[in-house]
């Protein structure tokens, strides 16, 4: 058996590989904890955001909605399977919803990002009990409308829910927000002629080199 002295004096001799072991051995296991935490935290999110009776149908192969897309006839065949639920009407309740990704510019000249859409139907309002509009009206079929979070509006260009909730919090006048809005708007025309005038270049040279 070692004696505790010699482990000690080993301590104070060795002390910098003694503090690079601790060290490495603290950061270990605060990573541990870190990805446990977040794997936990995921599961959590999904337990309570979802329902045990309903059925996500994708094409084979595909991971993710965005990835995803099924034949009309193959989504009015799953609408008629046998275990599909009807409301009171004798409807199913399937939704044949169009998920993809958008390109969107950031408040203050944050730069763009990626923002996830869904086209959704009238069914798609009985599939999510606990969806609520809190601010404005439900949108129109065939306009070119959406809702949104009021994180995101506060985030993002071109939705109008963030100068609407500024006028009536008093931080902002309606000329302000109207003034706000142009600048909006005139920074989307402007990003917009830009990408025409490189789309036109790009064609240009596509003919150049054709010739």
């Amino acid at each position: 058996m070692i004696p505790v002295k010699y482990n000690l004096r080993n301590m104070r001799v060795r002390w910098v590989t003694t503090l690079m072991t601790v060290i490495a051995t603290g950061l270990v296991v605060w990573s541990s904890v870190l990805t446990f935490g977040l794997t936990e935290g995921l599961e959590h999110a999904l337990k309570i955001s979802g329902d045990p009776l309903d059925i996500l149908v994708m094409r084979k192969g595909s991971d993710a909605e965005t990835s995803s897309a099924l034949e009309s006839q193959v989504a009015r065949e799953v609408a008629n399977l046998s275990g599909i639920a009807k409301d009171s009407e004798g409807n199913a309740m399937c939704a044949n919803e169009f998920v993809t990704i958008l390109t969107k510019p950031r408040r203050n000249n944050g730069g763009t990002t990626n923002l996830i859409v869904r086209g959704v139907q009238s069914v798609s309002r009985q599939l999510r009990p606990g969806f609520k509009i809190v601010e404005g009206r439900d949108i129109k079929p065939g306009v070119n409308e959406l809702i949104t979070s009021r994180q995101l509006a506060d985030r993002f260009e071109n939705l109008a829910n963030f100068l609407q909730a500024q006028v009536k919090s008093g931080k902002m006048t309606k000329g302000e927000a109207l003034t706000r809005f142009k600048k909006e708007v005139s920074r989307t025309r402007n990003r917009l002629k830009r990408n025409e005038e490189r789309l036109n270049r790009a064609s240009d040279q596509k003919e150049k080199k054709k010739d």
